[in-house]
């Protein structure tokens, strides 16, 4: 399947930067590493992404203890209403979780495992994802690669959720568990078309029911990456 993912070009007298919403998994066999965005690429000396995370996950295992663990005395089954931890146990049950492994779990980190867990199940691989691809690509090109933000930063964004809202982050993944396949093929097919619109849509009304993590996700760090673009413009 080829795909026509958008993207958009941004540029003054002397700099030339392209926007690229990209996918953080995608299935296999789905080609957009080709036709405007392979020629975007090509031209480009510099690769820009979200985070560069490190090639050995261990590298990372003393952010996800440091920000995505409970506390020894602490866990998370403690921390849950019970309607939330009986649908905790159900979709842990479906996509072969442990409870043990949950529980050791602030309620983001368990929301995002479940989530990606879900989504590698249904075929969508961060192997295959934009930012792996685009990545490899680059190095074997020679170009520089640098990221906007550190792999702390964006573990940051959820461990400084207050409680409240890091447990309907949770609630809302379990709450959409079931809509997932359906749901994110149809994300991955409007993406492939570029269709912006619909893209957005589905990505505002997932985030609909946590309106302080759609702030801190989306709105601050587009403002951050605007200002980016705007210092980058002027050299």
């Amino acid at each position: 399947t080829v795909a026509t993912p958008a993207l958009w070009v941004i540029h003054d007298h002397d700099t030339v930067i392209f926007l690229f919403g990209t996918s953080h998994l995608l299935p296999e066999g789905l080609r957009w590493f080709d036709g405007p965005v392979k020629a975007a690429f090509d031209t480009a000396d510099t690769l820009v992404l979200e985070t560069v995370m490190p090639d050995d996950p261990a590298a990372i295992a003393p952010l996800i203890r440091q920000l995505g663990l409970n506390p020894p005395d602490r866990r998370l089954t403690d921390q849950l209403p019970p309607k939330v931890l009986t649908q905790l146990e159900t979709v842990a049950g479906q996509v072969g979780l442990p409870m043990a492994a949950l529980d050791t779990m602030r309620p983001w980190l368990a929301g995002t495992t479940i989530a990606v867990t879900s989504l590698t199940q249904l075929g969508f691989d961060p192997r295959h994802g934009a930012e792996e691809v685009l990545k490899t690509q680059a190095r074997a090109a020679g170009k520089t690669i640098m990221g906007l933000e550190t792999p702390g930063q964006q573990f940051g964004f959820f461990a400084s959720l207050p409680p409240a809202e890091e447990t309907a982050l949770l609630a809302a993944t379990l709450n959409d568990f079931g809509k997932l396949r359906q749901e994110s093929g149809a994300l991955i097919d409007d993406w492939a078309r570029g269709d912006v619109e619909k893209v957005g849509e589905r990505l505002n009304e997932s985030m609909s029911t946590t309106p302080l993590l759609a702030r801190v996700l989306i709105d601050d760090r587009n403002a951050r990456w605007a200002e980016w673009i705007a210092a980058r413009l002027a050299k």
